[in-house]
């Protein structure tokens, strides 16, 4: 749904809202809510790949501070505040990768998956 990738529904509506559906999508961190308004902005592509990231970036943070009982909602509002946000300094993105291996190991020296590249280049053939 952000990215333009298969999201897998989960559930219609919000149980308080009934505007809102739930998605689980891997690129997107896990499973949001998202409201009609919001999927329209990001379907008609007003929004830019960054803006997207930083979008994706709330919705980690968001879930991993415990802020919601239930998955976070995308409004049209964190769109536009991602669309406003800093880029990512390079020390916050080594502490970002850092913590995914922290969080991802149950012990010292266990093996870790790594994740998929997330916007890894692509190639174009002539």
């Amino acid at each position: 749904m952000i990215w333009g990738t298969d999201a897998t529904k989960i559930r219609r509506p919000l149980p308080d809202d009934p505007l809102f559906e739930e998605y689980d999508s891997a690129r997107a961190g896990g499973s949001y809510f998202i409201g009609d308004n919001a999927k329209t902005r990001l379907k008609i592509g007003e929004t830019s790949p960054e803006t997207r990231a930083r979008l994706t970036d709330w919705l980690i943070r968001e879930r991993s501070s415990g802020a919601y009982g239930i998955a976070p909602k995308v409004l049209i509002e964190q769109i536009e505040r991602a669309s406003h946000a800093r880029q990512p300094s390079i020390h916050d993105k080594v502490n970002q990768f850092l913590q995914y291996f922290a969080d991802s190991s149950s012990a010292p020296g266990a093996q870790v998956e790594s994740p998929p590249p997330v916007g890894a280049l692509r190639t174009q053939h002539s």
